[in-house]
């Protein structure tokens, strides 16, 4: 027996998609049956089928006596980060600074390993990308490149493997989201994100893992409020809970 094509496939699943994420099904209620689907979206139930698998394995469905059910968003895998940032025009600015204190916090506790047990040669890659950033002016092209670079080097020697998968999977979804929206930097904010550098460079000279911590969040901080502005400034939603409405009155039959 052949495959479901998989534009169909991706169409069940898709719609499915935004309609549990929109709030049109409720955690605990059973989707429609594999018959049902096929029926609305005019295709065999063998697409219905993959569709219903991915969106189990993008944790927004589990498999019950029945049918599938919906689950509940927080129980969802991280995936789901994306399709909830395309919900709207502009990805909401609330959701995108969660996401950015998730990757603050990993940066922090990367730095701390590679200070408390990093070797030299580590600590010196991350120094090399803080002289890098440093050299670079106001309208550089290499700029927002140069930032990321920094931080993924701190992730990469700090010698976490899931601590760096699980930043990846967050950057990954909010890059090809966010990139044509991160503000540049102009010659003030560009200085007072090189002081911090210059900070955070003295800290992890000397292994001042508290230093080095402190500049770091002052760092995140700051590009958490340039960005939540860029994003506020072209229409956002600032709300996560507003990326969930109260899903329809399903009254008793009458």
């Amino acid at each position: 027996m052949s495959a479901p094509h998989p534009t169909r496939t991706e169409d069940v699943f898709s719609t499915l998609r935004h309609e549990v994420l929109t709030g049109q099904y409720r955690p605990g209620e059973r989707l429609p049956s594999e018959r049902e689907l096929a029926l609305r979206f005019e295709t065999g139930r063998g697409a219905v089928r993959e569709a219903l698998r991915k969106l189990e394995t993008l944790g927004l469905t589990k498999s019950a006596r029945g049918g599938s059910r919906v689950a509940a968003i927080d129980e969802a895998s991280l995936d789901v980060l994306g399709p909830l940032l395309d919900l709207h025009p502009v990805p909401d600015a609330e959701l995108v600074d969660q996401c950015l204190k998730v990757l603050e916090l990993l940066v922090g506790d990367a730095c701390d390993q590679l200070l408390a047990r990093g070797s030299e040669a580590g600590i010196a890659a991350v120094r090399e990308r803080i002289a890098q950033f440093l050299a670079l002016s106001a309208g550089d092209p290499n700029l927002l490149t140069a930032r990321l670079a920094l931080s993924q080097a701190m992730l990469r020697e700090c010698g976490n493997l899931p601590m760096r998968l699980i930043a990846n999977g967050l950057r990954m979804q909010l890059l090809e989201r966010l990139w044509p929206r991160l503000p540049e930097p102009d010659e003030a904010s560009l200085g007072e994100v090189k002081a911090l550098l210059w900070d955070l460079d003295r800290a992890l000279e000397g292994r001042n893992r508290r230093s080095a911590r402190r500049a770091l969040q002052a760092l995140t901080q700051l590009n958490r409020d340039h960005l939540r502005a860029a994003l506020c400034d072209a229409g956002a939603t600032c709300d996560v809970n507003a990326l969930l409405p109260t899903p329809p009155s399903r009254g008793l039959p009458s």
